[in-house]
């Protein structure tokens, strides 16, 4: 019996874990689009993979698209890509890359550094809720933002650079809701 369990243990532990949400989007009550979210989990890696489609009519009908891949190795970020496109074709992209002690952002072809280790991201905050954690660094900016706990299993993400403040709420530790300030409307992601 012990070996069964040793053996399945085994089996488990080499196959990973995942886990799937999709959330849609809307802005006020009016629905824009969905995304998707998918995290694997195997051997201290963790990959994640976040896909938006939004459609938004101000003026005109524009269409937002946004691909996020992030991976973790023990715990820590070791690459995050940012893509976002606009009716199609691409408006921005940043990839946060691990080299050594530190990490390189190349922004829309302009680089820097980031000098301190990052063990929780913008796309953990789907599948990990942020207990304990002070700021995280958003892939979509290449900064850290402020994380601030409201209240049980619910927190306020702040941009210090923007001032947009969000808000997150879990349950069991996954992400049901958020509420993202965003220069040109508030968006509101619910779980389905």
């Amino acid at each position: 019996m012990q070996i069964k369990i040793a053996l399945l243990f085994l089996f488990i532990t080499q196959l990973g874990w995942a886990q799937s949400a999709k959330y849609k989007i809307r802005s006020s009550g009016i629905y824009l689009g969905d995304m998707s979210v998918h995290k694997t989990e195997s051997n201290g890696i963790i990959n994640i993979n976040i896909t938006s489609d939004v459609i938004v009519k101000l003026f005109l009908t524009i269409d937002l698209q946004y691909r996020l891949n992030c991976i973790y190795k023990n715990k820590e970020l070791t690459y995050g890509s940012v893509t976002t496109y606009v009716n199609g074709a691409k408006h921005s992209s940043i990839i946060t890359q691990k080299n050594g002690s530190d990490y390189t952002i190349n922004q829309n072809d302009h680089s820097s550094k980031y000098m301190k280790i990052i063990n929780y991201s913008g796309g953990l905050l789907y599948f990990d809720e942020p207990t304990g954690q002070n700021y995280l660094y958003s892939e979509f900016n290449g900064y850290d933002k402020q994380i601030k706990t409201l209240g049980r299993s619910k927190y306020l993400v702040t941009d210090t650079n923007s001032g947009h403040k969000s808000t997150y709420q879990y349950k069991n530790g996954v992400l049901t809701l958020a509420t993202v300030e965003h220069t040109l409307m508030t968006f509101t992601m619910t779980k389905y």
